[in-house]
């Protein structure tokens, strides 16, 4: 991860290799961040979609709805092209207020991989900000989709102690579930779909 100041206030984070789509990333960021904290779209290099928002809750601590959709996706009622409000976003690349980055902590060194972008989103709500999505600033992240899992007994051991260090925190929002999330949606699912099952 990159971190790159800008104008001295605001800190961009970027996960390399990346490239931008449009030119004008920096402006369409700024303009938002009287919010605070900041995410643009991002696509791998096929033109799918990586990142568009988190959703706290999502396929058991945190998911990314509508990965590795065609980039013409819509989402539902065109959300994936629309400016929002989210409980998360990734460190793929965003953008924070310094003041509110060190307000708040800053990463947590016991995330050593995964869930360390979460959880700072997480202690950016609880302190009263609020995390912006925007599709208005593109980026093409060179990373492979086909990489591989997290499937050695190493990377499984690191990841098992990260989701239970990120359900310690953060039990009560997960269990209330995310305020920008339907309740009504599947978390099995990451396209936003109904669940069919009558809730008592």
């Amino acid at each position: 991860m990159v971190i790159n100041r800008y104008e001295n206030s605001q800190i961009k984070f970027e996960s390399l290799p990346i490239s931008w789509q449009s030119q004008n990333v920096l402006d369409e960021l700024a303009d938002f961040l009287q919010q605070n904290w900041e995410q643009r779209s991002v696509f791998y290099e096929d033109g799918t979609i990586q990142h568009v928002g988190v959703i706290v809750g999502l396929g058991g601590i945190a998911g990314h709805p509508y990965a590795a959709e065609a980039e013409e996706t819509l989402g539902h009622m065109g959300r994936v092209h629309m400016i929002q409000d989210l409980s998360a976003v990734t460190a793929a690349c965003m953008m924070v207020k310094k003041t509110v980055f060190f307000e708040v902590g800053k990463f947590e060194p016991e995330y050593a991989v995964a869930f360390n972008d979460v959880d700072l989103c997480m202690k950016i709500r609880k302190a009263g900000y609020l995390i912006v999505y925007t599709p208005y600033a593109r980026l093409t992240h060179y990373e492979s989709k086909s990489r591989g899992l997290e499937d050695s007994r190493e990377k499984v051991k690191r990841f098992d102690s990260e989701v239970a260090l990120f359900e310690e925190r953060w039990g009560k929002e997960l269990e209330k579930g995310d305020p920008n999330y339907n309740p009504n949606f599947r978390l099995d699912e990451k396209d936003f779909r109904l669940n069919v099952h009558v809730r008592r």
